[in-house]
């Protein structure tokens, strides 16, 4: 089967990860985030959240 879209921790990080894109990310202490600040912290964030994914997305073809 697969889980709901709207559940993925992934999706919803990428989202996160668009937005940090768009419109800039303010840090604690006054820090503005680099794009590539930015881009590595994205990378790094789908990493760990991909080795924690056990159950694909409705709609997808799982792995044989």
């Amino acid at each position: 089967m697969g889980k709901n879209w709207l559940k993925s921790k992934t999706l919803w990080f990428n989202v996160l990860g668009l937005a940090a894109g768009l419109f800039g990310v303010d840090g604690p202490f006054g820090h503005v985030f680099t794009e590539q600040e930015v881009a590595i912290g994205l990378g790094i964030g789908n990493m760990v959240l991909r080795g924690l994914t056990n159950e694909p997305l409705a709609g997808t073809v799982p792995k044989q």
